[in-house]
């Protein structure tokens, strides 16, 4: 088994020579390749698989997306299905809003819920709300099942993901090992305290809520990239009214300090945007005093033209789409390989991949071990019920259920 960071004083010579310096142009990502070796007590060593395997597409578009679905978030672990309350409507904020109102009573509330705050999500509730009729159809005919937020990083090329393969679909959720991620005074203010101003609840009958973070919507949507189909979920901050059921009311919501340079944000911002399918970007622009001074209203397809240096994001989407080719070609080779070998696990196994940018043309990717297979089945330290790799084992056989009794109908 390679030990971790063997040889890794070859490897911080090669990488820090000046044509490789050059190429990458950052140390961070000498960090990134260094951070993410296997851990010690793992059973597996990594296989690099290449992105030259997939079709060579010239351009692998998106197709247009459609929500099959939502979800109303309510608490740490409720997620209605096909519920709206949660659901926030966008109102013109006022100019000299103070960002920080409600920055006291958002932190000073149970630690427990405040550290769930930014935590990613299982595809447990996307999955519950495909259980609702007509919604089935969409999740029968997807290659792959998985979050916006992990569509995202895929599109910039890092980060590190858990993976089963089950009834010829792909499952992807993030990994993030038990990382408890902390919220700033200013994290608040460029999130909740802007999102606070600039919505309301749309059905205006419920009680006033303010966004806390545990209280989110999301709409779950069907789209295709160079022929394979998607299915995922993804949080929207608001909606321009009226509400139509589809991604073209969808807006997103940022802020910034006045002078910063969004040169990044805005490709983040884009890959967000166009993911979802979201009309556009709502920018909130704060003093240092944390007041609202201007904002602006960018659509999706307007942001590549605010950016003053050469980018194409067609590169980043292309890249995707062969991740996604290669990674599924080979989950359908192992699952052969066990059937044939007549193995009783073909299904219960999970997978690590590793992205350390996009530069080096492919993916690491893992079997977890059994140790690191238990986490994956606890949520705060609850033993949660009997999965299939990272899918609940009920939720698929009840989908196949559904499945089965449309077909019939």
């Amino acid at each position: 088994m390679r030990k971790p960071f063997q040889n890794a004083h070859n490897l911080t010579s090669i990488l820090l020579t000046p044509t490789f310096h050059k190429k990458t142009r950052t140390g961070l990502r000498l960090a990134r390749l260094l951070s993410t070796a296997v851990p010690e007590e793992c059973s597996y060593t990594e296989t690099f698989l290449s992105t030259t395997a997939a079709p060579r597409l010239s351009i692998a578009q998106f197709g247009p997306p459609k929500q099959v679905a939502c979800y109303s978030r309510t608490s740490i672990s409720e997620f209605r299905p096909n519920d709206s309350s949660s659901l926030r409507r966008f109102i013109e904020p006022t100019i000299g809003t103070t960002l920080t109102w409600g920055l006291v009573p958002f932190f000073d509330r149970d630690k427990g819920s405040l550290r769930h705050v930014h935590q990613p999500t299982r595809l447990d509730p996307l999955l519950k709300a495909c259980l609702h009729p007509h919604v089935s159809r969409s999740f029968l005919k997807a290659d792959v099942v998985t979050t916006k937020k992990v569509l995202v990083s895929l599109l910039h090329g890092i980060g590190s993901f858990n993976v089963s393969f089950i009834g010829g679909k792909l499952y992807i959720d993030q990994y993030c090992a038990e990382k408890r991620w902390k919220i700033s005074d200013n994290g608040y203010v460029g999130r909740y305290g802007f999102k606070r101003a600039c919505t309301a609840l749309y059905e205006q009958s419920r009680q006033k809520q303010a966004p806390h973070g545990l209280n989110d919507w999301y709409g779950v949507i069907s789209r295709s990239i160079g022929g394979i189909n998607l299915l995922f979920a993804g949080e929207i901050p608001c909606i321009k009214a009226p509400y139509t059921g589809q991604p073209d009311c969808y807006m997103e919501l940022n802020c910034r300090k006045l002078g910063h340079r969004l040169q990044k944000d805005m490709k983040d911002w884009y890959f967000q945007a166009h993911v979802m399918g979201s009309s556009g970007i709502f920018i909130g622009y704060r003093d240092t005093a944390h007041v609202l001074r201007k904002t602006e209203f960018i659509a999706t397809q307007d942001l590549l033209g605010r950016l003053n240096m050469p980018w194409n994001p067609q590169d980043s989407i292309n890249n995707l789409f062969q991740v996604l080719y290669v990674l599924r070609n080979y989950c359908q080779q192992m699952f052969d390989q066990r059937e044939l070998r007549n193995e009783h696990r073909k299904e219960d196994i999970t997978w690590r991949i590793t992205i350390r940018g996009k530069f080096l043309g492919g993916f690491s990717i893992r079997e977890v071990a059994e140790s690191e297979s238990e986490p994956l089945r606890r949520m705060d330290g609850k033993v949660q019920q009997k999965r299939i790799g990272i899918v609940p084992a009920a939720l698929i056989k009840e989908l196949q259920k559904h499945i089965m009794k449309e077909a019939f109908q």
